[in-house]
């Protein structure tokens, strides 16, 4: 959802995932950086970027961002024509996001790789299992690290690798419904229609007035199978 009192081609947040029973599973989400331009371009390349590709490791995501940089550039490029002088000058300067991807492989092993405040949650036996790469509100601010689109910019990404088990719970969020969640918030009710009803209401509770992202991931209980739910 974007911002409250803001129209659906404003919102700057992006997400991927494939079709469920796909393996590896790799899903992932993008917060664009609001003050940079094609913000959501940017984060869209991404995420897209990500889902078609095996990122295991730090540089494996340094070689992954190169790429992805000349997908955001060309895709940029065929727009300056068409752009005011300063908001030319603004696209040069290159857009930023935060980033959260997250590989499941079948054999019950996940990892994911972050570079800001973009965040993962586990959810086992109805509790939350796994906080990461934030694990409490407070650790939110304004000026999260990003990945930029400029080139030679350096892109301090963490990894985090665990096991899943038959009917765990994957959510994957943007920060202000991360640190809402992480505020003891009910994990379980979020999926599904009801959805843009808890952002509304949540909103109206204090949680912070920005785009908000999250994708679910639902590990069938009975068979292992994957089943995903996509929020958008």
């Amino acid at each position: 959802m974007p911002k409250d009192g803001h129209a659906p081609d404003e919102y700057e947040d992006a997400f991927a995932v494939p079709e469920p029973g796909t393996w590896p599973y790799r899903v992932a989400i993008a917060d664009g950086a609001t003050e940079t331009a094609f913000a959501a371009r940017w984060a869209q390349a991404l995420v897209e970027g990500f889902v078609a590709s095996d990122v295991a490791d730090p540089q494996a995501f340094t070689a992954f961002v190169d790429v992805q940089r000349s997908v955001w550039a060309a895709a940029v490029a065929a727009r300056l024509p068409e752009l005011p002088w300063y908001a030319a000058e603004k696209a040069r300067e290159g857009a930023a996001a935060a980033f959260l991807g997250l590989s499941l492989r079948h054999d019950g092993t996940w990892h994911a790789l972050a570079v800001g405040d973009c965040c993962l949650l586990v959810v086992r036996g109805g509790a939350v299992h796994l906080c990461w790469p934030l694990d409490a509100p407070g650790q939110f601010h304004h000026r999260p690290v990003l990945v930029h689109s400029r080139p030679g910019t350096e892109t301090p990404v963490t990894v985090r690798a665990g096991t899943w088990q038959p009917g765990d719970r994957f959510l994957l969020a943007t920060d202000a419904l991360a640190a809402w969640l992480m505020q003891g918030e009910a994990v379980a009710g979020w999926s599904g229609a009801a959805f843009r009803d808890r952002v509304e209401a949540a909103r109206r509770q204090g949680l912070r007035n920005d785009d908000v992202t999250l994708v679910v991931i639902d590990l069938d209980a009975s068979d292992a199978g994957l089943e995903a739910t996509r929020i958008d």
